[in-house]
């Protein structure tokens, strides 16, 4: 039964009902304490009852509590009473992205205003390691104020949990990390949620997340190309009669690319398509770079129109714009890595530009073999062999990803057989073996070729780097700190792990330095969560287990001429460092603002080798 009015939840008096879905009814509430309306959601009683669930949101809760932003709707307080948990929210006036879309599609510049908006919500969140995992126009709120954002997955109980039940056609779902909505303040009309499977709306669902498989940002992308394709077209991007039908629309199908608008933009038909990829390794892989496409576009750059579609869904335009969105948003398509020989040059340069004169870099280009793209996205990308005379890059052709190597006496880079979605590459420092992370597992692969070896779980990996004895030091994942494992596999010790109390949230981009008694690696901070500009670098002892903190930015890398590299804003600078005494010995000189990285992860795509000779991709600037 509905509350009467009245009934309070500790501060919060409940006036009358807004809404009710399966995850629990919404009141419009006040607030006493500060006499204003809110909006008070009960939660259902078998999330209330479940402690492992209550505890996880809770946690959650308070975590997303802490995303201010314009287009993300408030969490103000999380409480429970007499054994009912409860939510309070922002109350908002206006009218849900839902509602307003049963009334037809909004035109193409207001749906490319409400794009910008989305995408700004999410690039707050996905920067602060959050991801929503259940955008749809549900979950949207059109207010005076623009565009509004409801809650962010709030909560991921087990599967257990949940437990799961056949779905005609498709077998067993059993996801690792199921979906609860929490936000929906009615179940639209055909809506495919069935507890006790995936909750959620599967029309708007990534396939991966369908498939089981962990939500990451790349599945909000998935959905925002979804929500996008509705606003221009007043349709679902996927749908069917039957949730089997549903499932394999989102699995195998493409969205039907003749209703949308004739006036769309040849660069946001572009992005539809690469939004909605199936398999997110192909994937527009920040939601950043939708944002940029929608406003370059609604700022008035070049539109070209694609007035004969092609049959068979979605397809990039043929006319190209003067300056294509591809090549300014996502600058990573690169086809050359620039190799900057003799980096005991740079120590020159840096002593040079101590004294006035000018030093010099030898630099050559290397191509990629046609069709081959090289990829950047939140890890290390490039890695180069102890001598110089190999380097490895993650790179596509087609559908396939994997890791390529090219080699000084080689004409033309090649694929690194059984490296198939591999990232992170670093070599033995004998420079025989490649190590690599590819399908959520620790790998090594002979630099040679042969048959790649999985040593250890890494299902979120952030690096890894090896010892001079046989040892390999990783990141396996977010929060795991570093770990260390044999080169011939057996059980992985932990290394070193964030201090929470100091508000360090993530180790990651470990490098071991040559004489082996330290390992440089990046603490990225809770108050620097939005960008790893300003996280730490900082050095590890293995003999005293001891931290401390060498400069501030991204990725770092030791040359063994006596420097340490490392990325910020774009920048990489050079500061001298003693290996044995583990400390900086002098201030910094800025080497290139030339080199990529994404700030967003701390990762930096440059590689240094133990002779001096340094590997990197060129910036988008």
């Amino acid at each position: 039964m509905p509350l009467a009015s009245g009934t309070r939840f500790g501060p919060y008096e409940i006036l009358a009902p807004l809404g009710a879905g399966g995850m629990g009814e919404v009141y419009r509430a006040r607030d006493t304490r500060l006499d204003r309306t809110v909006a008070v959601k009960i939660l259902p009683s078998h999330l209330s009852e479940n402690p492992e669930a209550k505890q996880r949101f809770e946690r959650e809760a308070r975590t997303i509590s802490s995303l201010n932003h314009p287009h993300i709707c408030v969490l103000h307080d999380v409480g429970s009473q007499d054994g009912t948990s409860y939510l309070v929210m922002e109350y908002l006036q206006g009218e849900s992205l839902e509602s307003q879309l049963r009334k037809g599609p909004l035109p193409v510049k207001q749906a490319l205003e409400v794009g910008v908006q989305i995408c700004e919500a999410l690039e707050k969140a996905h920067r602060a390691g959050i991801v929503h995992r259940d955008l749809k126009p549900g979950n949207i709120m059109l207010t005076a104020s623009g565009a509004k954002l409801l809650d962010f997955g709030l909560a991921k109980p087990a599967a257990a949990a949940l437990g799961t039940q056949p779905l005609s056609g498709h077998g067993q779902l059993t996801p690792s990390t199921p979906t609860l909505n929490l936000s929906a303040l009615s179940p639209p009309p055909g809506t495919l949620t069935q507890q006790g499977t995936i909750v959620g709306t599967f029309q708007f669902m990534a396939p991966e997340v369908l498939q089981g498989r962990e939500a990451d940002a790349r599945s909000d992308i998935f959905s925002f190309g979804c929500v996008l394709y509705e606003m221009l077209t007043g349709k679902m991007a996927f749908s069917g009669e039957t949730v089997t039908d549903t499932l394999a629309a989102v699995i195998k199908s493409e969205p039907e690319c003749g209703v949308l608008p004739a006036n769309t933009p040849a660069r946001i038909r572009e992005l539809l398509q690469r939004s909605l990829k199936k398999d997110p390794r192909q994937r527009l892989q920040s939601i950043g770079d939708a944002r940029i496409a929608l406003e370059e576009v609604l700022s008035g750059a070049p539109m070209q129109y694609e007035t004969a579609p092609a049959e068979g869904g979605i397809k990039p335009s043929l006319h190209a714009a003067p300056a294509p969105f591809w090549r300014n948003a996502l600058p990573w398509t690169v086809a050359t890595v620039a190799l900057a020989l003799l980096i005991a040059a740079i120590g020159y340069g840096y002593f040079a530009s101590r004294s006035g004169s000018t030093g010099s870099v030898t630099k050559l280009d290397i191509s990629l073999p046609d069709g081959v793209s090289l990829i950047a996205r939140d890890s290390t990308n490039l890695a180069i062999s102890p001598d110089g005379r190999q380097v490895v890059f993650m790179g596509t052709k087609g559908d396939v990803h994997q890791l390529y190597s090219r080699s000084a006496d080689e004409t033309e880079a090649e694929p690194i057989a059984g490296t198939e979605d591999g990232a992170g590459p670093f070599f033995s420092p004998d420079g025989k073996w490649i190590g690599f992370f590819a399908d959520g597992k620790l790998k090594k692969v002979p630099a040679a070729g042969g048959t790649a070896q999985a040593l250890a779980d890494a299902p979120n990996q952030r690096g890894g780097s090896w010892t001079p004895d046989g040892t390999i030091i990783f990141s396996p994942d977010y929060t795991s700190g570093l770990m260390r494992i044999s080169e011939t596999g057996g059980q992985p010790e932990q290394v070193a792990l964030p201090d929470q109390s100091k508000g360090e949230r993530t180790y990651r981009w470990p490098d071991v330095l040559p004489n082996g008694k330290g390992v440089i690696f990046t603490i990225g901070m809770s108050s620097s969560a939005a960008s790893y500009d300003d996280a730490e670098i900082a050095v590890y002892s293995f003999a005293d287990r001891k931290t401390r903190v060498l400069a501030h930015g991204g990725m770092a890398r030791y040359s063994p001429q006596g420097y340490l590299l490392y990325a910020r804003a774009g920048t990489l600078s050079v500061l001298p460092f003693n290996e044995s005494r583990m400390e900086i010995t002098g201030s910094a000189v800025q080497l290139s603002d030339a080199v990529d990285n994404d700030p967003t992860s701390g990762a930096a795509y440059f590689a240094v080798a133990a002779n001096g000779t340094m590997t990197y991709l060129r910036g988008s600037s």
